[in-house]
């Protein structure tokens, strides 16, 4: 996957659990979908983050989780919804 345009993750609004995950690792612009952000950190063997608005992305966490149950899809690391930067967040690894 060629990911060229490096993000500096200060301009991202993350919450510390996630800012300290993420660390030195590079960060680079992926695709999203409308209203959202989604950015691949370099770190552990790669993983996605998607950021969008507080409340929106509980949905979207729960049907990665189940398709992934059935092999359909990659795994979800972690959801968290933020109320401290009115952001919800999750991660998950690619499917090789």
């Amino acid at each position: 996957m060629d990911h060229t345009e490096r993000v500096d993750i200060i301009t991202l609004p993350l919450p510390h659990e996630i800012f300290a995950w993420i660390g030195n690792a590079a960060v680079y612009e992926s695709s999203g979908q409308a209203g959202a952000k989604t950015v691949y950190v370099d770190r552990d063997g790669g993983a996605y983050l998607k950021i969008a608005d507080y409340g929106t992305l509980s949905l979207a966490s729960k049907m990665q989780e189940y398709f992934c149950r059935h092999q359909m899809s990659s795994p979800v690391l972690r959801y968290l919804s933020a109320g401290s930067t009115d952001k919800d967040y999750y991660d998950l690894i690619p499917k090789l």
